[in-house]
């Protein structure tokens, strides 16, 4: 038997997990390569998808699921390899880009507010601490704080032996490292 992988988006009910809403052709219509989900009706997906005269585009694919339609494309890239894209608060997302830019986007009104040109690794994990708080696990603890739509700032970097970090309960840290986990608060 050949097995065929079909992309959906499922809900939990009654110990069952459910298809909710098949979206296997749109996955492979625009070549989306993540998935992120805005509020209970609101996706946006990630694609890279080639450029019309050469190369390669990154998109940001606001897609509703009520009425299976695409809301809007926005071009956040020339196809360069993003890393880590997360919410930062109900309004905005961050994308981390080359080694040397964040980019902001407003998913509210699907537009790129601001560019960041910062020094900034994209091989670890972003962890939210607040509305405007994150962290960035790649190499050092790094804490930045998002001022306004034009300022992104590195308020504290601490060096922290840890194979993995993770936001826990209560605004707190729980770090492994070498067969120990630890708690910070």
């Amino acid at each position: 038997t050949k097995l065929t992988s079909k992309v959906g988006i499922y809900t939990y009910d009654k110990d069952k997990l459910i298809l909710f809403k098949d979206i296997d052709k749109v996955f492979k219509d625009e070549h989306v390569m993540d998935i992120f989900q805005i509020n209970d009706n609101e996706f946006f997906f990630y694609a890279k998808q080639k450029g019309k005269i050469y190369g390669e585009n990154d998109f940001l694919i606001f897609y509703d699921i009520q009425t299976d339609k695409i809301i809007k494309k926005l071009k956040v890239g020339k196809g360069e390899i993003y890393g880590d894209m997360i919410l930062i608060n109900k309004n905005n997302l961050i994308i981390l880009g080359d080694d040397d830019e964040i980019i902001l986007i407003d998913v509210k009104n699907k537009k790129k507010i601001n560019k960041f040109n910062f020094k900034i690794y994209n091989s670890g994990e972003l962890i939210i601490l607040n509305a405007n708080k994150f962290l960035n696990t790649a190499y050092d603890l790094e804490q930045y704080e998002l001022e306004n739509s034009k300022t992104i700032i590195l308020k504290e970097k601490k060096k922290i032996d840890k194979e993995l970090i993770s936001k826990y309960p209560g605004n707190k840290l729980i770090v492994y490292s070498e067969k120990k986990i630890i708690i910070y608060g």
